[in-house]
């Protein structure tokens, strides 16, 4: 497991767990193109796995916004090629209209094929996407991922339901103007909306995370307006799809809703068959510099 965030000085930095065991120190990967640059990264599968499950040291790429002199926004990315620890900058991921505030989300499945999620200046959620390997192929998808505009920089969260397939589901969530969560099951690149039994409230700065770890579980993590982390489920039980939830996961303070530049939810999920657990979410306490883990046992 890696975790990446941009340090005091700048740099997109990683940090590395192997097994259960986080290495002392942490690593430069690259300098950010600005200090407050959105991240988000992608594991390449193994594609000569069965099950496609990464190698140690597999392919990673990251995925930055810049702005330019002229305030134009746009997606860069930077590439860790398999069984290497040296970045280099990869090619710049188009996105029509981007808008300087969004963030951004990533999902990559065999294949491998990619896809970056962020926000256009009418505030719709919109991906490009990537079907070959050497990512040669970037385009920006005509369909919209949200059915109306988002909160103006909305935190954006995605996951695919099980990444060793070649066409799996991809959960995509944000804030709706009112910040409210919302989300959508894109399939086949096309979205539907999920339909909540209930509406869900957010923190106005807080951010989004998704776990999942199989096609019949799926969690949502968010900050709620109580800055504690919590969570929605949807589960596949008894042949039947069902949301339950809010659970107050952490119900610490752990996020400051008014307060600019505060750290983001991250997660990361695993087949508990394999690791012994579902996952970690990532968290930031405001007014310190370190990342904290909640670790998610198997259910």
């Amino acid at each position: 497991m890696r975790v990446y965030y941009v340090d005091v000085y700048g740099d997109v930095t990683q940090v590395q767990c192997n097994g259960k065991d986080w290495v002392p120190g942490s690593q430069k990967c690259f300098k950010a193109p600005r200090p407050k640059t959105p991240l988000a990264a992608v594991v390449y599968p193994d594609d000569s796995n069965t099950d496609s499950r990464p190698t140690d040291n597999p392919e990673i790429h990251i995925f930055c916004i810049d702005i330019s002199d002229e305030n134009t926004p746009s997606i860069q990315q930077f590439v860790k090629n398999k069984d290497s620890n040296s970045w280099s900058q990869g090619k710049d991921v188009p996105a029509t209209g981007l808008i300087s505030v969004s963030a951004l989300a990533a999902v990559a499945y065999k294949g491998p094929h990619i896809r970056v999620y962020w926000q256009d200046k009418t505030h719709y959620i919109r991906q490009t996407i990537a079907e070959k390997a050497d990512d040669s192929d970037w385009k920006v998808s005509d369909t919209k991922i949200s059915d109306a505009a988002a909160v103006k920089g909305t935190p954006i969260a995605a996951a695919p339901q099980a990444s060793y397939t070649t066409s799996p589901d991809i959960t995509v969530a944000w804030h709706d103007t009112s910040h409210q969560i919302v989300a959508t099951k894109v399939t086949n690149d096309s979205p539907t909306k999920y339909q909540f039994p209930t509406s869900y409230s957010a923190s106005p700065t807080g951010t989004i995370a998704i776990l999942s770890w199989s096609s019949a579980s799926l969690w949502i993590y968010y900050d709620g307006p109580d800055d504690g982390i919590q969570r929605i489920s949807h589960e596949y039980k008894d042949t039947v799809w069902s949301w339950k939830g809010q659970f107050n996961t952490f119900t610490g303070n752990i996020m400051t809703p008014r307060t600019e530049g505060q750290g983001s939810l991250a997660a990361a999920s695993f087949s508990p068959a394999k690791d012994g657990s579902v996952g970690s979410v990532f968290y930031q306490i405001p007014g310190h510099v370190d990342i904290s883990q909640l670790r998610l046992p198997g259910t």
